[in-house]
């Protein structure tokens, strides 16, 4: 009897919505011949079925199937409930899960919109993917704009445009905020009509004021950091109120830098700093067509230097305790306090030389050529004025600091041979000259030399017979150690001397022969 009634009030709801016209010329009422009890089916006069309904499964089908209990589908002849309690509404759409719905129209019979998660909406037009897509209860729902498989509260999938405010409370107990994107461009942008405001790219870099960062985080214009109301930053500039740490988060100074450093040209082909707190000021480049890199490899050292793979200065850490450290012009391995590889040219020189030694010693690398002026004072009371010559000269003062001594100590040599062992001092005498001469100021290297009438020998005509008292600078200029000369002439001195006394002894003889002896 409720089926009866159930069926009747349905059959009467049809009826009084369809024209009479049409009810008469185009409708049929028929009942399943397999199951009289349970199927009403309305069908036109092409056999095309409007409308169904189950009793048993308590479905209604209009235009379309139904198969799952208490379903309900609208639509088309592609357009499927099959499971419990689903919906369909369009066409070429399906409801495959229990209370799953789908309104909306798919590609075709072929490519239909299907719902196949349960307890899920999906509605979506032309296309097998759906426009919107909810699923799952208040707590762990979630909604999906562009697919059907969100991965958050609200996943989308596409472009988003807001338009008016927009705000965001993050969850305390994770504070994630989450952009991406599968492409390789920006995710995230935010734009004025004339204006890139901001943008963040799929490769994690951020532009403020352009579009293309090519840094980390790249800003255009300028920029200011901290506070001041008095003065902006320059054009496409930085300016910072307080200090700043480099490597460190407690700067006590306007700029703190805690690790390695490089001021001036930072391109790795011509500047590096492999050293653990090393510096450099300036470095390499190119320069006369050569390329040249200047490398720090010295901890805790600085390296002053420009388009050079040598620094012009050098200065090197203490090797612990209260030591000092080293310095070095020209040099980056200076071996004393103050190394310097090259000339030296300095004025007015009175320069204090401590040394706590028992024998204080001053120790003068000379090259050839070279000279020092002026004078050289150790202990207010040792003083080498104008040294000139080549090779090494050391000095040396008593305990008293009062006496120079040539350091001579045989304990310092060897390999000792008398001069005139290894050659005839006298005919050797012969072959050398004494001059009177004067300097040729028109040469750059004795142009503040002077007029005065000097006495001396040529380099010369010494070299043949002395080559160790020659020397050859640099430039080419040959010079003569004069100090040196004094051991060979005293060997001239001695065998003039036995000539003199061999002389005597012939002569005495001579004398008492002739019976002439005084």
């Amino acid at each position: 009897m409720k089926k009866f009634l159930f069926l009747f009030c349905l059959f009467s709801l049809f009826f009084t919505i369809i024209p009479t016209k049409t009810i008469a010329e185009n409708v049929d009422v028929v009942l399943d011949k397999n199951d009289a009890s349970s199927s009403f089916v309305i069908k036109d006069s092409t056999k095309q079925k409007l409308m169904s309904i189950n009793t048993d499964s308590r479905s209604i089908g209009l235009h379309c199937s139904t198969e799952g209990s208490n379903s309900l589908a609208l639509g088309g002849a592609y357009t499927t409930a099959t499971k419990l309690l689903s919906v369909a509404l369009g066409s070429y759409i399906s409801a495959e899960a229990n209370h799953a719905f789908v309104i909306g129209v798919g590609s075709n019979a072929a490519n239909r919109l299907t719902n196949t998660i349960p307890d899920s909406l999906m509605i979506g037009f032309g296309n097998t993917t759906p426009i919107l897509f909810v699923s799952g209860d208040a707590t762990n729902g979630t909604v999906g704009i562009g697919t059907s498989n969100p991965q958050a509260k609200l996943d989308v999938s596409g472009n988003v445009n807001f338009l008016g405010s927009v705000s965001c409370s993050l969850d305390k107990s994770s504070d994630v905020f989450k952009i991406s994107d599968s492409r390789d461009d920006k995710i995230f942008k935010i734009t004025s009509t004339t204006l890139e405001i901001f943008s963040l790219t799929s490769t994690a870099k951020i532009g403020i004021g352009t579009s293309t960062p090519g840094s980390t985080l790249q800003i255009k214009g300028n920029t200011a950091i901290g506070y001041s109301t008095s003065t902006s930053a320059p054009a496409n500039g930085l300016a910072v109120y307080g200090n700043v740490g480099i490597g460190t988060n407690s700067p006590s100074t306007n700029l703190a830098v805690q690790g390695s450093a490089i001021i001036g040209n930072p391109d790795s082909y011509y500047t590096n700093v492999t050293a653990s707190h090393g510096i450099i000021l300036g470095g390499g480049g190119v320069y006369q067509g050569q390329r040249t890199t200047l490398t720090n490899d010295k901890p805790y050292s600085l390296m002053v230097g420009f388009l050079s793979s040598v620094p012009t200065l050098f200065v090197s850490s203490s090797e612990g305790g209260n030591t000092i450290g080293k310095v070095g012009i020209g040099t980056s391995n200076p071996q004393a306090t103050l190394d310097v590889n090259g000339k030296i040219n300095a004025n007015n020189i009175d320069t204090t030389v401590i040394d706590t030694n028992t024998i204080n010693a001053i120790y003068i690398e000379l090259s050839s050529g070279s000279s020092i002026g002026d004078n050289i004072v150790a202990n207010s009371s040792l003083r080498a004025k104008s040294l000139s010559g080549h090779g090494t000269f050391a000095v040396e003062a008593d305990n008293n600091g009062t006496l120079i001594y040539p350091s001579s100590d045989k304990r310092l040599k060897k390999n000792i041979k008398t001069i005139s062992e290894k050659m005839d001092v006298l005919k050797s005498l012969d072959k050398l000259r004494g001059i009177y001469f004067n300097w040729d100021t028109s040469k750059e290297k004795v142009k503040d030399m002077g007029n005065q009438k000097q006495i001396g020998m040529i380099a010369q005509e010494v070299e043949p017979v002395l080559p160790e008292v020659v020397g050859t600078g640099s430039d080419g200029y040959k010079s003569i150690d004069y100090a040196k000369l004094t051991s060979f002439l005293v060997e001239v001195n001695k065998a003039q001397q036995k000539e003199i006394e061999e002389l005597k002894s012939r002569l005495q003889k001579l004398e008492e022969k002739m019976g002439t002896t005084k």
